[in-house]
């Protein structure tokens, strides 16, 4: 079963087994998502919900980042998780479909906090979720986008989900649970781009992996199965151009996702999809010594 040899990898990865390149890598991408997260925590997105979770009223476990408050687990990686894509300006990750260490750091960091986790640890549970972004997003496909869906928020549910089990401890029973209660909050629609419900998909999927995994521990049942068969999650969301998830899982770490393909780092802070365009026009304009004038 696929959703069993995902769990046991997630639960039972030795941290020394794992090549220091993926921990430099990892380390790179929670230092830039930081930057980005804080740069976003004045934005008026991340000021609504900084105000939400301090209404909440629940004990502060965790920090809300460059606001001086605090919250619950859960809340805390919901309002690190808007901060850190408010701008727009965090990294991509092509096998995960999108803006996956905006889902992880918050989590990873969050939890890392409560929990009182090492910095391997982190790291570890950080290329971990990557991992499995990568394999839920390949085996969905471009298709998936074109359907209406928003993969950052999508894949970046499974991904937090991922990182928040390894980090709680879970056993591959408990993580296959946390993946089953999870895949009831996969969400996210593409058209609230352009609005502040977009990053609100991000705050939601760190959210959603805190809790899952938390909601697992205490014993709360869900499907164990969720990466096999009709109606899995693959089946449910793919867009039909996927690759078969048979031949992604066995390509599990070789190589490790956050080392290659790698995330790709903003080279400017606007939308990806637009960097295509700025890059041509810079080239043109050192050919053709294109000037304001």
């Amino acid at each position: 079963m696929l959703t069993e040899r995902l769990a046991e990898f997630v639960a039972d990865q030795s941290l020394d087994d794992i090549p220091d390149e993926v921990y430099d890598a990892a380390r790179d991408a929670v230092i830039d998502t930081l930057g980005v997260a804080f740069a976003g925590s004045g934005e008026p997105v991340a000021d609504i919900a900084a105000s939400w979770v301090a209404e909440t009223g629940a004990p502060s476990r965790a920090t809300i980042w460059g606001r001086g408050l605090g919250g619950s687990a859960a809340d805390a990686a919901f309002a690190n998780g808007i901060s850190a894509h408010a701008l727009d300006f965090d990294d991509s990750h092509p096998g995960g479909r999108g803006h996956i260490s905006a889902c992880l750091v918050p989590t990873v960091l969050t939890m890392g906090e409560v929990l009182g986790s090492s910095g391997r640890e982190v790291l570890a549970a950080y290329a971990i979720g990557l991992e499995l972004a990568s394999v839920v997003g390949r085996a969905f496909g471009p298709g998936h986008q074109r359907h209406g869906w928003h993969p950052t928020a999508t894949v970046g549910t499974i991904a937090a989900t991922t990182a928040a089990a390894r980090l709680s401890g879970l056993d591959a029973e408990g993580v296959a649970r946390a993946w089953g209660i999870a895949g009831s909050e996969v969400s996210g629609l593409a058209r609230n781009f352009g609005t502040m419900t977009k990053p609100f998909h991000i705050g939601r999927a760190a959210q959603t992996g805190v809790t899952a995994a938390g909601l697992a521990e205490k014993g709360l049942t869900a499907d164990g199965t969720i990466f096999d068969d009709a109606g899995s999650v693959i089946d449910v969301y793919a867009g039909g151009d996927g690759e078969p998830i048979e031949y992604v899982v066995a390509s599990l770490c070789h190589p490790w996702a956050v080392v290659s393909p790698g995330n790709c780092v903003k080279q400017w802070p606007c939308c990806y999809s637009g960097h295509r365009t700025i890059a041509t026009l810079v080239d043109l304009r050192g050919q053709h010594e294109i000037n304001a004038d």
